[in-house]
């Protein structure tokens, strides 16, 4: 039988799950700071991950992240510089390689909170003009969020936890120690399995053209007010775009959510920071359907070769203006007769 070590804490809440600590960095805790200080750790002890790491948020070759690990690394947790009123500022974590003059700032938030990379760009960018002793350094300015939020301002990578998760993720065998993280990242509430909800439906007889084209296949709304502000924060796993009488014939798998400021003077600087694909598929929607391009979007990028045709379409009672979350079995029920056809009515009020 394998060892076991049980850790137990008063107040359970802060685990965030009703199991005993099996993860070292359990030892540390599960808020914003102590994500960042497990994953400084790991950065600090294991080659692997910090290969893995920089392929993410250094444009460089593999020859060239091979020469900054040949040299020795300081991975520095929330370091701290005092500014000219006595304050401090504080920055998550600051990778440096001496011999490479290589530095690397990071500003992270934690894996469990719904905020996008605008917020943390500006906190890193003050960090980079006020942390004077890496003058000499060729600086990389890192955001780590549960989500990308594009901005006009150029400079700042923005990476994700869940791109963390990917990298390490196929390293778990070689290595204990990433094997732990990623179990412990794993274990936080929002990112349990990637997505938030299996299948979030939403009305969208004025959008669905966009949704079905392959050479587009995107979704795009106003990232305040309701409902729209809760859509994103939400990462669902596939989307049901509502057709006229509220039916449903295929659920849209969405690869990812990324918010993203329509903005007349400032989108084609934004669209620059994209990938190429992603840029022709903005673009496409833009040029064709004219969107208000007057503030902030959640845009769902759609795979459209892992989303489903259902057998039989899903029909709704009534009231087709709501949002809604349901497991992805509920589109899979029985089928029965419903105006004249079969479908499955999973919207319906039971007696």
């Amino acid at each position: 039988m394998e060892n076991i070590y049980r850790l137990y804490a008063k107040n359970r809440s802060e685990i965030g799950n009703k199991q005993s600590f099996d993860s070292i960095f359990d030892l540390i805790g599960h808020h914003e700071p102590d994500q960042t200080k497990a994953l400084g750790f790991v950065l600090s002890k294991s080659d692997t991950a910090m290969h893995c790491f920089l392929s993410i948020c250094l444009k460089k070759t593999k020859q060239e992240v091979d020469k900054l690990l040949q040299g020795w690394r300081i991975v520095d947790c929330e370091l701290t510089q005092k500014k000219e009123d006595n304050k401090s500022d504080r920055a998550d974590i600051v990778i440096r390689f001496p011999v490479n003059k290589c530095a690397i700032i990071i500003e992270a938030k934690s894996a469990t909170a719904s905020i996008g990379s605008t917020g943390a760009t500006a906190q890193v960018e003050g960090y980079n003009e006020r942390f004077d002793n890496f003058d000499k350094y060729d600086k990389t300015l890192v955001t780590l969020t549960n989500y990308t939020s594009f901005s006009a301002k150029k400079g700042v990578v923005n990476i994700k936890w869940s791109d963390i998760i990917d990298a390490f993720d196929k390293h778990k065998r070689e290595e204990w120690l990433i094997n732990d993280f990623v179990n412990y990242l794993l274990k936080i509430q929002k990112i349990m399995h990637y997505y938030d909800v299996e299948v979030l439906s939403i009305p969208a007889k004025g959008t669905i053209e966009a949704v079905k084209r392959s050479d587009i296949s995107l979704y795009e709304c106003p990232t305040t007010g309701r409902p729209y502000k809760s859509r994103g924060e939400k990462k669902p796993l596939y989307m049901a775009f509502r057709d006229k009488g509220g039916r449903v014939e295929s659920l849209y798998k969405i690869d990812e959510v990324i918010s993203v400021p329509f903005i007349q003077d400032e989108i084609n600087n934004i669209l620059e920071s994209m990938t190429e694909d992603v840029q022709t598929r903005i673009k496409k929607y833009i040029s064709e359907f004219r969107p208000d391009l007057s503030g902030e979007k959640w845009v769902f990028l759609i795979n459209q070769e892992e989303s489903i045709k259902l057998q039989h379409p899903i029909m709704y009672e009534r009231n087709n203006s709501y949002d809604d979350t349901r497991p992805l079995k509920d589109y899979f029920a029985k089928p029965e007769k419903w105006k004249g056809e079969d479908g499955v009515v999973v919207f319906r009020k039971r007696k």
